[in-house]
């Protein structure tokens, strides 16, 4: 974030991504910003970064809706926010943005959280974060890291989010995807 108050988008590029599916991209870009003052370690390691991912329609500017947590005296006000715009989404790498449309790899939950992964590691000097705030389908995301990577955080904050999807949000993304199955 500016001294204006403003959240920009700054760019990293990953220069090769395998998915699960063992198909590999070159160059994956990903959007992102920070909000906070990184701590270092003795050694020049980050101490005190926090991811935030977005939920399913949003994107790095999402972390907005943190900004009454961060600030002097405030809960997050220690923490260096890593806010990065998800793998499929505009902004970071997806079908629009690559020019691929259909021909962009099936990606998964897993997928897009070693996305993010690898955004961390090879972007930042961090050898683990501090937490992890994931909302709606970023809970989701969230839930993965605990899975996939237990040890690289101290702690997930999972909010509008579970573990499964019922109810009329099963029925919405069931209609979702029918929707893009049915585009040729």
């Amino acid at each position: 974030m500016e001294d204006d108050g403003v959240i920009r988008a700054s760019y990293f590029t990953i220069p090769e991504f395998t998915f699960e599916s063992g198909e590999t991209l070159k160059n994956l870009r990903v959007e992102y910003t920070c909000i906070g003052t990184p701590r270092v370690d003795p050694d020049g390691f980050i101490t005190n970064g926090l991811l935030h991912i977005h939920g399913w329609s949003g994107d790095y500017s999402s972390v907005k809706r943190l900004l009454p947590l961060i600030g002097e005296g405030k809960p997050l006000d220690s923490f260096f926010i890593i806010a990065p715009t998800s793998l499929g989404s505009p902004g970071s790498s997806s079908p629009s943005t690559t020019g691929l449309g259909a021909e962009f790899p099936q990606y998964t939950i897993k997928d897009m959280v070693n996305f993010h992964y690898e955004f961390i590691r090879q972007k930042f000097k961090i050898r683990k974060l501090k937490g992890i705030i994931g909302a709606s389908m970023g809970g989701f995301q969230a839930l993965e890291w605990g899975v996939s990577y237990p040890d690289f955080m101290d702690f997930l904050v999972l909010l509008v989010t579970t573990f499964k999807v019922r109810g009329i949000n099963y029925a919405i993304f069931e209609y979702m995807n029918r929707l893009i199955k049915a585009d040729p």
